[in-house]
């Protein structure tokens, strides 16, 4: 699989807010497991505050992670903080879960606009456990959520 283009002169550096998605290795379903869901979280939350991002909003699906990271700190880099949260993260699951591989290569990612509301972006986010079938409301599916309050 070849790795998605980043925008050409555009540094990922400093506090800009992006939507970033990635694959589980081989669309492997893993993020349906408590424990998985859970550690993964954990290293991102970890890698996030060590690289200067907050992790505004998130989302594992079975196969497939979304995140809203914010930098929060001039010297955030999302390039950095997207390798170390997948690194971190497939040797946690690798160690619990004897998994050879744990991501897929590359990302995705959306940078957010100054003029593109926050909230709808997390509600976009959110809402696609209920698009995918997997539940009725966002509230109910248990790996995703928002440091936003959302009415």
């Amino acid at each position: 699989m070849s790795r998605p283009r980043r925008i050409d002169g555009f540094s990922y550096l400093g506090p800009h807010r992006y939507v970033v998605t990635f694959c589980t290795h081989a669309r492997r379903t893993l993020f349906t497991d408590d424990q998985a869901a859970s550690l993964a979280l954990e290293q991102f939350r970890r890698v996030a505050e060590d690289e200067g991002f907050a992790i505004v909003a998130h989302c594992l699906m079975p196969d497939h992670v979304h995140l809203l990271p914010e930098g929060v700190t001039k010297r955030a880099d999302l390039r950095r903080f997207v390798k170390m949260a997948k690194q971190r993260t497939a040797h946690v699951l690798r160690s619990e879960f004897g998994l050879s591989k744990v991501c897929q290569e590359g990302y995705h990612d959306w940078v957010l606009r100054n003029d593109q509301q926050t909230e709808d972006v997390i509600r976009y986010l959110l809402d696609n456990p209920v698009r995918a079938g997997l539940v009725r409301q966002w509230q109910e599916y248990p790996y995703s959520g928002t440091l936003y309050s959302l009415a």
